[in-house]
């Protein structure tokens, strides 16, 4: 179970913090993020062409799975800056949990899908190189803060 969580968490900081990193770091398009995170990921992990078409086209259908929940949890945010009830916001916690369950069972079976087409160290190191991807994007973006904030 603490795998399974800690897998959850994983996944939602990152997609959460690739869609941040695509709004903050204004000079990337989402698509040019995602090539770049692609490359990053490929020469990271040293995936074969045939492992990185495999599996980049199943991560992307997850994403795209995930990024549809995670609009809907924001949305659900949003309304919930407006005075609810507290039965409306019983109601919306339970929908926001559910969002982010389905993004956990959506890991677990993309996970049996990735195991199909690269060995799972692989998918393991995917994970690492994820978070390193990660990391230098917010690297940049502070970088780029600091450098407006001094007027460069």
């Amino acid at each position: 179970m603490k795998r399974i969580m800690f897998s959850f968490l994983f996944c939602l900081t990152l997609v959460l913090g690739a869609e941040a990193s695509t709004h903050f770091y204004q000079h990337l398009t989402p698509v040019e993020f995602q090539q770049k995170q692609r490359e990053f990921i490929t020469a990271e992990v040293k995936l074969t062409p045939q492992e990185a078409n495999s599996f980049f086209t199943l991560y992307n259908e997850l994403q795209e799975a995930k990024r549809v929940n995670n609009r809907k949890i924001m949305e659900l945010m949003k309304k919930s800056n407006q005075e609810l009830s507290d039965e409306e916001y019983t109601q919306t916690l339970d929908e926001i949990f559910k969002l982010k369950k389905s993004n956990a069972d959506l890991d677990l079976a993309y996970n049996e899908k990735y195991k199909q087409v690269i060995p799972s160290k692989k998918i393991f190191e995917i994970i690492r190189a994820e978070s390193k991807f990660r990391r230098q994007i917010i690297r940049g973006m502070n970088h780029q803060k600091r450098g407006k904030r001094s007027g460069k």
